[in-house]
């Protein structure tokens, strides 16, 4: 009878490993000691950049349109600078998820600075989804072009901006009672 031929398994992988988990996961007694959001950071901070950097092809794109479409070269610049204020909500956005990420890894995300954070997000939405609306009305007022897939966009851009002002209405009320709760708890214990 043939034994299959086996590799003794290097246990200093396995050591690592577990090391590893022990160093960044952090459980102890099965309750979560501090988390990690390095790479929700990162993927922030990667997002933002790739919004700001669009600001650079907006432009470039912004010149070769008025080059390519001589009869639409006066509407150049306002388009790209309402392209460019259109991303801002975004950016803004991610910012405030960036120093959310931060109260949880100070773990102080029940806090009332955390409800002021939900407050601008929510603040942010109501003002992106204004400017959305008085864009798209002001846009097919004056522009020539009035292509369907334009005004998708713009249905498409208030529908988003509108759901996260609902999303952090409703974030905000749960956060708030969540906050009560752990007032009260604190003081019966």
């Amino acid at each position: 009878m043939c034994r299959p031929a086996t590799t003794p398994i290097d246990m200093s992988i396995i050591d690592k490993l577990l090391s590893f988990i022990d160093n960044h996961v952090m459980f102890e007694g099965g309750t979560l000691m501090k988390p990690h959001t390095i790479i929700a950071r990162v993927v922030l901070v990667i997002f933002g950049l790739g919004i700001v950097l669009s600001w650079l092809l907006l432009w470039s794109e912004s010149d070769y349109s008025a080059a390519y479409w001589p009869e639409m070269a006066h509407l150049q610049y306002p388009i790209l600078v309402g392209s460019i204020i259109a991303t801002l909500p975004f950016l803004a956005i991610l910012i405030i998820a960036y120093q959310f990420l931060l109260l949880v890894e100070r773990r102080t995300v029940f806090t009332h600075r955390a409800l002021t954070l939900i407050g601008r997000a929510q603040w942010v939405c109501i003002a992106a989804t204004i400017y959305y609306v008085s864009a798209t009305i002001w846009f097919m007022c004056v522009s020539p072009l009035q292509h369907i897939s334009i005004l998708l966009m713009a249905i498409f851009m208030v529908t988003l901006s509108a759901g996260g002002t609902v999303f952090f209405l409703v974030t905000g009320h749960i956060f708030r009672a969540a906050i009560a709760a752990w007032d009260e708890n604190q003081l019966t214990v």
